[in-house]
């Protein structure tokens, strides 16, 4: 049996507190990072044994100042201000938080990451976990020294002696930790060093200095700079190396040539041979070159060192010579060139001057030209004494146009036709007798005036017909100033305005060929002296032509033409008209129709026929025609045609035999009174009348 109350019975009521072991491991990738690239740290935390799920679980992992935080992925919750919050971590479940972060140069490496959570924790041992990472420092420099820039202080475009060249060396920390002493150096610069004391990553320290062209840079033909940069760290120098390139300055020495007019005189041929000479492109000087003579042909002929001068020494003979000499930089000794300076060495100036000035001789009768040729001529510029010079002619312009060697007179003999002749002659001088000079005189030799006067007054001519318009046109023609013999004359036909005026040139009639178009012409003739045929002077004919008489005469007599029918009311108006007189051939003119009265009166301009067109109306009609010479087609007349047409004949006739019609009723009386009329003669067409009652 039970007990219902059993005595001594205790009831015990326990509390049961939830346990979670957590744990947390930090790695970190990679283990030797170098400074300033980035790691990554991955915190993983676990609830793998339990016995309970952990909840208000985190995870305390705020970097250390030995790095900069970059970015930061959980697989749940999230991480700021160092702390990542999970949340509920169940039994058996593992979360993952991974943070990047730059590696800095100085700081604490050690990053420690600690689990906590509101359920109990039997195991706090694997509740913190560190990862540290072994920085590596990596010092490095670079160096670069690029080509200098020149201020090329002599303008010459290349590096000389003299020139300052910059250049510009740039050191660069290109190692991931700071530097510290950094020194930039180039013994061959102004200044020669610079030192930076602390050199960041990535920054410069820059060495900027000059350097002035040697003549030492200029005989090595280079310039090889070294430059160097080391530090604290950095030890072992870092070189660069630039190599310029030098050159000596252009050194030119041009070409010269001079010379004295008298060898005898001497003189000075080149006052300064370096005015054309230059260095490093600008004008060489006694101040930046010297000047020594290398060679001469002839001992006379010398230079100066001290002014440049080449110089003739008297009493040197005539001729070509050569003197060669050399020019230094004075700052750069090995620095010549050389050139030949040409010497000339003459004789006195002898000049024969033309002479142009003399009047013409009439070369029918001859005479002298010039007196004497040398009276103008010199001798080193004074007038030349003839027994110092000697003469011979070169060549005439004509036979008849001689010199007289002995008088110097130039001469035109008798019957030397008209014209400008040149004679050449040469003047020596005695003493030197290759030194000579040859001269022109002009000759001027004139024929007698010949004038052909213009003829003007002649009648016209009937250019139907044709006539003589002037019977000689040298009639009032003269040569010397007298009337012309035909035997002492040429004629020539220069031109004409019509082919039908011609001139003949035996007669010297001006002919007008029948058949010539009326007009005014000019008909142009040459006129020549027959000694001198280039002597001639042109005339203009004034021919006039004027045009036969033309008469077209009205025609008014016809008889009048029935214009129903139409027909010729003239066979050819042409018939009672005139030309010069007589009854114009069809051939000789042309007709036109100016206007008609009607346009079914017309003119047929080829048969000369006015023709009245059928159906015309009655009337008078005038037609006016135009009748030209088809030689002259301007040269015209007009005349009126007077044509009469007539109506047709029209005949009504009575009508009296219809019957009587009722008048009660009414009726047609006559079916057509037309029926019976009649129209030229033939039953009238309704549509050919008009019918109107009259009462």
């Amino acid at each position: 049996t039970t007990d219902p109350t059993p005595p001594g019975n205790v009831t015990d009521t326990d509390t049961v507190t939830p346990v979670a072991d957590l744990a947390v491991i930090k790695t970190v990738n990679p283990a030797n990072p170098p400074i300033g690239s980035v790691v990554t740290f991955t915190i993983k935390v676990n609830n793998l044994v339990g016995p309970s799920a952990a909840t208000g679980v985190s995870v305390a992992d705020p970097l250390p100042n030995g790095y900069a935080f970059e970015s930061a992925t959980a697989t749940v919750g999230g991480y700021a201000s160092g702390v990542w919050t999970v949340g509920t971590l169940a039994v058996g479940a593992e979360e993952t938080l991974t943070i990047n972060a730059r590696v800095l140069e100085t700081g604490t490496y050690a990053n420690t990451a600690i689990v906590s959570a509101a359920t109990d924790d039997p195991t706090s041992s694997n509740n913190t976990s560190t990862a540290t990472p072994v920085p590596v420092a990596n010092p490095s420099l670079s160096l670069v020294k690029p080509q200098p820039t020149n201020a090329d202080n002599d303008g010459s475009g290349s590096v000389t002696l003299g020139d300052v060249l910059t250049y510009k060396i740039t050191a660069k920390n290109t190692g991931n930790v700071t530097l510290h002493n950094v020194v930039v150096s180039d013994p061959q610069l102004t200044p020669n060093s610079i030192t930076c004391v602390t050199l960041a990553i990535g920054a410069e320290c820059v060495l900027e200095g000059t350097h002035q062209v040697s003549l030492v840079d200029v005989n090595n033909t280079k310039i090889v700079n070294i430059a160097e940069v080391r530090s604290d760290e950095v030890t072992t120098p870092v070189t660069a190396t630039a190599t310029t390139t030098v050159v000596k300055r252009q050194i030119v020495a041009t070409g010269d040539s001079g010379g004295v007019a008298s060898g005898a005189a001497g003189g000075t041929a080149v006052p300064n041979v370096l005015v054309n000479d230059t260095l490093n492109g600008q004008p060489a000087t006694t101040g930046n070159v010297t000047i020594s003579q290398v060679s001469s042909t002839h001992p006379n002929i010398s230079i100066d060192p001290a002014t440049g001068a080449v110089k003739v020494a008297p009493g040197t003979p005539t001729d070509n010579y050569t003197l060669r000499y050399r020019i230094c930089e004075i700052a750069d000794p090995t620095n010549c060139t050389e050139a030949d300076v040409s010497v000339q060495v003459g004789e006195a100036l002898i000049d024969a001057v033309d002479d142009t000035s003399a009047p013409a001789v009439n070369g029918r009768v001859g005479g002298v030209a010039y007196a004497d040729v040398r009276g103008n001529d010199l001798l080193d510029g004074a007038i030349v004494d003839p027994a110092a010079v000697t003469l011979s002619q070169v060549s005439t312009g004509h036979a008849g146009v001689t010199l007289n060697t002995s008088t110097g007179a130039v001469s035109v003999a008798a019957g030397t036709p008209a014209g400008t002749y040149t004679l050449v002659y040469k003047l020596c001088e005695a003493l030197n007798p290759g030194n000579c000079d040859d001269a022109n005189v002009t000759v001027k030799v004139e024929a007698a005036a010949i004038d052909a006067i213009d003829d003007t007054n002649a009648p016209a001519v009937n250019g139907r017909v044709g006539g003589v318009a002037y019977a000689d046109v040298r009639s009032n023609d003269t040569l010397n100033g007298q009337p012309v013999a035909a035997a002492d004359v040429t004629l020539a036909q220069v031109s004409t305005g019509h082919a039908g005026v011609t001139l003949n040139t035996s007669t010297g009639a001006v002919n007008v060929a029948a058949g010539t178009p009326a007009g005014t012409y000019t008909l142009v003739y040459k006129l020549c002296e027959a000694l001198n045929p280039g002597n001639c002077d042109d005339a203009n004919v004034t021919v006039k032509v004027e045009a036969a008489l033309i008469d077209a005469v009205d025609d008014t007599n016809a008889p009048a033409v029935n214009g129903r029918v139409g027909g010729v009311a003239y066979a050819d108006v042409r018939s009672n008209d005139t030309l010069n007189g007589q009854p114009v051939a069809a051939a000789d003119v042309t007709l036109s129709q100016v206007s008609t009265g009607h346009a079914g009166v017309t003119l047929n301009t080829s048969t000369g026929a006015v023709s009245v067109a059928a159906g015309t109306p009655a009337g008078t009609y005038t037609l006016v025609y135009k009748l030209c010479e088809a030689l002259n087609p301007s040269n015209c007349d007009d005349a009126n045609v007077t044509v009469k047409v007539e109506a047709a004949l029209i005949d009504a006739v009575d009508d009296t035999n219809a019957p009587a019609v009722n008048g009660r009723v009414g009726g047609v009386a006559y079916a057509d009174v037309r029926s019976n009329d009649t129209l030229n003669g033939q039953p009238v067409a309704a549509a050919d009348v008009t019918l109107a009652q009259v009462s």
